[in-house]
């Protein structure tokens, strides 16, 4: 009789250890569920800056605009100026990264990018996917919250699928073009802050009859923060979109 009260007790008590485990993690469990919002509006529209490098080196400031529709989901990006085959996957990434930061679905909804760059002549942009997509990610998300984003501030940097910024090319030839702009600020990826680059020097030797020219490449280092900071430009690491968004909203 004993045995079989102790069975029951036994019984009883992990009944109510399970229940209080189950209850404990349909709790856990709700608090990071997400809930996703649809867009009601046709036609949402945003814009943000974007910082590109010419064919002569040179750095140049425009603009990446988003139009968001009804649609099938397509990414959709306007060739004109040319840009580089890897910013098809940017797009979607920065697509992606907008729908997870702003809680929308965006299944139903065609996104068409289209880049502005104010080119010359004979004049190309290199307006490559990586460096691309953190703009696009901005652009993308102003579209959805109607929001316009600060314009004293440029950015430049690659987006990844968790939000993370990562690093790029152009960072001084980008940061002069927004100092010839007037520009406020520069958001660049973190970690990027010390640069490494190589110094043209030329030396000379005379010889009876001629003279011998010798061209060195002379590794230097240089703090772009500190440099341009020389110049009235204030420049800051960002290393999510999150915090991007904080800078420029």
């Amino acid at each position: 009789m004993k045995k079989h009260t102790i069975n029951y007790i036994i019984a009883f008590l992990l009944g109510i250890l399970i229940t209080s485990i189950v209850f404990y993690e349909s709790n856990f469990f709700d608090k990071d569920k997400i809930i996703v919002k649809e867009i009601s509006a046709e036609i949402l529209k945003g814009e943000s800056e974007i910082v590109a490098v010419n064919n002569q080196g040179n750095g140049l400031i425009g603009n990446v605009n988003v139009e968001i529709s009804d649609g099938d989901g397509k990414i959709l990006i306007n060739t004109n100026p040319f840009v580089e085959p890897d910013t098809q996957y940017s797009a979607i990434t920065a697509v992606k990264v907008a729908e997870n930061f702003t809680n929308v679905n965006l299944d139903n909804k065609n996104i068409i990018f289209d880049f502005d760059i104010g080119l010359k002549g004979n004049e190309t942009g290199l307006i490559g996917g990586p460096s691309a997509g953190v703009a696009m990610t901005i652009a993308t998300i102003a579209a959805i919250e109607g929001k316009i984003p600060k314009k004293s501030i440029v950015m430049t940097g690659t987006i990844l699928p968790d939000g993370k910024i990562g690093w790029i090319g152009g960072i001084i030839e980008k940061g002069q073009a927004a100092v010839d702009l007037g520009k406020q600020k520069f958001l660049i990826p973190k970690g990027q802050d010390d640069i490494k680059y190589y110094e043209k020097q030329v030396t000379k030797k005379y010889l009876k009859n001629s003279i011998i020219y010798t061209t060195k490449y002379i590794p230097k280092e240089l703090n772009v923060i500190d440099y341009f900071n020389e110049k009235f430009l204030s420049v800051k690491e960002v290393e999510t979109i999150n915090d991007v968004a904080n800078e420029v909203f």
